[in-house]
């Protein structure tokens, strides 16, 4: 059994290994492909052993050296945050937040992100549903919530519910097509809902830093944003962006997995309603640090579900 298993990685570790040939071989030797938001002109850039293309508009950094085929099957059980009953801190500030300050009732957590926040939150009434890619974390939800409440990404476009708040905290840097998903995802906002959620932004300059684990040196990382092509992003469907630093797990205190400080870890909200923005600007003008997981309530409300 263990001899299978360990054959099976072996493959797959190959033909993502030959992704990566040939995705460096097409950008030495092909014309190089427009960016991906904004269609400007793009040049090779490399970090972490990987071969990536910046654009020289709007900044955003891309890759195909992990095919879209793999990201579709998702990172199963564990994920970003180590599994269905850990996680979920942003997810739940961030409902609690919109539910308070724009009024927002329905939400969509997008993304495995949406593991111990998803139950807490059913508990309490908020009108939450989940999506996910992974095919076992589906099956884990659906089987206690049910196929309404927690459904495959795929099945977002056809669905008729919408919502006022899709909230896909660590989700953009899996976007092989950011455009395609996320209009999706507006479509299935109310006039003028919100987009929010968090994702280490890209200053410029090098990719590679000296962080335990370098953002970019994951292999499903397949984007890297920068405030400029994340708001070229959302322009394109009509929406502004605001961003946020934030506590924790993030830029100020250690993240709770890897024990490290991402300082360019960002907050980002986008609508296409100027009472949201300027409201969520009114927040950032008072504090432009939010507070994501530092509420006693918050703390109460997991220790009792774990």
């Amino acid at each position: 059994m263990l001899m299978t298993i360990g054959l099976v990685r072996k493959f797959k570790q190959s033909i993502l290994t030959l992704f990566q040939i040939i995705w460096q071989a097409r950008l030495h030797f092909c014309v190089l492909p427009p960016c991906r938001v904004c269609g400007g002109v793009t040049s090779i850039c490399s970090g972490y052993g990987r071969k990536f293309l910046e654009c020289e508009c709007c900044g955003l950094i891309f890759t195909d050296d992990y095919p879209e085929i793999a990201a579709t099957r998702g990172m199963g059980m564990i994920g970003s945050w180590g599994g269905a009953d850990v996680g979920g801190e942003r997810e739940d500030f961030l409902v609690r937040m919109l539910a308070e300050v724009v009024n927002a009732e329905a939400f969509l957590l997008y993304g495995v992100g949406s593991t111990l926040a998803f139950p807490v939150l059913l508990s309490e009434k908020f009108d939450v549903c989940g999506c996910d890619v992974s095919s076992d974390v589906i099956a884990y939800r659906q089987a206690e919530f049910g196929s309404e409440r927690f459904f495959h990404v795929n099945e977002l476009q056809s669905r008729s519910k919408k919502y006022d708040a899709v909230i896909a905290c660590e989700v953009f840097e899996h976007f092989h097509d950011p455009v395609k998903w996320v209009g999706i995802i507006v479509g299935r906002l109310t006039d003028g809902g919100t987009v929010c959620g968090t994702t280490n932004f890209y200053p410029g300059g090098t990719i590679e830093d000296n962080q335990k684990v370098g953002y970019m040196s994951i292999n499903q990382h397949v984007a890297y944003w920068s405030e400029h092509s994340m708001a070229r992003l959302m322009e394109l469907f009509g929406m502004t962006l605001i961003t946020f630093e934030m506590v924790c797990p993030g830029s100020i205190k250690p993240d709770l997995k890897f024990n490290d400080l991402f300082p360019n870890k960002r907050v980002f909200f986008a609508s296409s309603d100027k009472n949201v923005i300027k409201r969520l600007q009114a927040i950032k003008d008072q504090s432009p640090v939010l507070q994501l997981d530092t509420s006693d309530y918050y703390h109460q409300a997991y220790r009792e579900v774990r």
